[in-house]
Order: C-alpha cells, then structure tokens, then sequence
C-alpha cells in the first residue's frame, strides 16, 4: 500500500469528531470486510482439508485418472485410442480394471458385493499392500487364484485370511436374458480363496 492510500484510508477510518456517521460507516464496513474475509477463508480451508482426507483415502486403492465407457461397462483396451494413451510419457502404468456387482456366499452368511477384477501389475498402480490389515495381497501362485476383501465385507461374511474355506461369487451373466427356468444358469458362479483382507477407512 503506497503512502496516498495509506493517508486517505487514515483520513476516512479516522476522521474528525464533526465526521462522526464517517467514522461509523467506516468501522461497519471494515468489521464486515474482516468477517466475510474470515469466514471464507475458514470455508475455503474446511473444504481443502476434506479434499485432501478424501484423496488420501482412496489414493490407495485408485489411480490418479480413471478413463470408463461413455455406454456399456467395457472397453476395448485394444482399441487405437486407448493404446495412444497407454504409451503417453505422462502414464507410468496403465491398468485394465472391469468391475462388477455380485454375491458373496461364505457357508450360511452371503451378502451384495463389488467385484474388481485385477491384472498382476495393479501393485504398481495402486498401494493396496500398504493396508491390508491381514494376509498377504496376492492375486495367484501359479496354481490358484485368489480374492482379498474389504474388512468390512470379511467381517459381515466371518471369513479371515487364509481360511481353507473359499467363498463363493456370483455374478450375473452379462448377455442373455433370465432363465425363469432354472435362474441358476443365469449367473456365472466361481469358488475362490481369500488371501488378505484390507481397510482403505472409507
């Protein structure tokens, strides 16, 4: 602030008794410039803050940029566009992820789940192996292929890690109709070991 506006703000804040309505309409004025100022930096901040938790949370099992169909649920990841992308300097890893609604059965307990169906290289992606909370994240051993669930799921379910007893997923067939028939052969079922369960705190 130069030294006129400094004399001119001095001169309307604090003007002569004869100006006293001045000095009130500007002491109003100021006190509420100071408050709005306040709270929209409080706001601001708050709102930082959340962003922040939020990203902090789910930059553990997300990636950065996310790229899904404008129709449908998949995408052809052998399509010209999507390989451009995926050679990007700017792309560190590039993950193929489809994800799926389904039930999750462990001997008398079931419930709704979500499926995300994984390559080998989402380590490199994502940070999961940082949260799991029990087990070793691991999607195979060469032999077997395994499943790692959310605490929260694993909970409900009464599974834990390593169990010697698989859950059971099933999930609906994406083309076709229901057969009202025999409904089980509209669903595609798959027994699967849990290796770990994690906790993202979401």
């Amino acid at each position: 602030m130069n030294r006129l506006a400094r004399k001119i703000a001095w001169r309307y804040l604090f003007s002569k008794k004869s100006h006293s309505a001045i000095n009130a309409i500007s002491i109003v004025s100021v006190c509420g410039v100071a408050i709005t100022t306040l709270a929209l930096v409080c706001t601001l901040s708050v709102y930082n803050g959340f962003t922040e938790l939020i990203g902090s949370l789910y930059s553990q099992i997300d990636p950065q940029i996310k790229i899904t169909p404008l129709q449908g649920k998949t995408l052809d990841t052998e399509e010209e566009a999507i390989e451009q992308i995926a050679e990007w300097n700017e792309v560190k890893t590039f993950t193929p992820v489809i994800e799926e609604n389904a039930l999750c059965i462990y001997k008398d307990r079931q419930r709704p789940v979500l499926v995300k169906g994984v390559p080998d290289n989402y380590t490199e992606l994502s940070h999961i192996q940082d949260i799991v909370t029990s087990g070793t994240f691991q999607l195979n051993d060469g032999r077997i292929d395994y499943v790692s669930l959310g605490i929260s799921v694993a909970g409900q379910l009464g599974v834990v890690a390593n169990s010697p007893y698989p859950v059971e997923l099933y999930a609906p067939n994406r083309l076709g109709k229901v057969n009202l028939a025999n409904p089980s052969q509209s669903f595609n079922g798959r027994r699967i070991f849990v290796s770990s369960t994690f906790c993202a705190n979401q």
